[in-house]
């Protein structure tokens, strides 16, 4: 397997993960929302969740240029 195709099987499994932790926050987010949790703990959840989210729009940016 080349150098190349090995970088992005790596790449796309790291998409794959990050998709996975987004949505496994979501998850938590509505369950913290759902039994009344305190703001600051929905609040920062919330703000891991939009970090996740700017690493799988950067991911995805890359992978496109280089399709």
């Amino acid at each position: 397997m080349s150098d190349y195709k090995s970088q992005l099987d790596k790449a796309n499994a790291r998409l794959d993960s990050l998709y996975r932790i987004h949505r496994d926050l979501d998850e938590q987010i509505k369950k913290e929302f759902d039994n009344f949790s305190k703001d600051s703990i929905i609040k920062g959840l919330k703000r891991k969740k939009l970090g996740i989210k700017q690493q799988i729009t950067d991911l995805e940016s890359i992978l496109e240029i280089v399709k």
